[in-house]
């Protein structure tokens, strides 16, 4: 009997190590979290909980700084990042779709071809196909 009890202190102070090492890092991860401000600014009223945080994060996506974007986008899995691609791509043929098939039709879409296509006719297109472009540029840190 007194052989378990040593072995479940052992364990329970091990836990209790391993809660503190994972607060503190959770605590200095959060110090150098791009999302700060924007988790300041949009989701003060939420449970600090991961999985609200994030929901927020998520609800206000197109307000947040493109750092706190970018690091989302890092931090979640392979399917997330599918779900981001698509999401960009899914913007790209909303915005400038009709201007696709005017001027793109005919190019092949394989190596980005049609965004190349695009920024080939980017005086001639839509407004919001000219603001996609402008907010890709800022995004990939394009100049032209």
């Amino acid at each position: 009997m007194r052989r378990i009890e040593k072995y479940y202190f052992i364990i329970m102070v091990a836990g209790i190590l391993g809660l503190a090492v994972a607060f503190n890092s959770a605590v200095f991860a959060a110090g150098n979290n791009p999302c700060t401000k924007d988790i300041a600014k949009y989701c003060k009223n939420v449970k600090s909980d991961n999985s609200s945080v994030t929901s927020c994060l998520e609800e206000h996506e197109g307000e947040l700084s493109q750092e706190c974007r970018n690091y989302e986008v890092k931090l979640e899995n392979p399917r997330g990042e599918r779900r981001e691609t698509v999401k960009v791509k899914m913007r790209f043929q909303r915005n400038c779709g009709a201007d696709i098939m005017k001027f793109c039709k005919d190019t092949n879409p394989g190596k980005g071809g049609i965004v190349k296509c695009i920024y080939k006719y980017e005086k001639k297109v839509s407004a919001t196909c000219k603001e996609w472009i402008k907010a890709d540029k800022e995004e990939n840190g394009k100049t032209k």
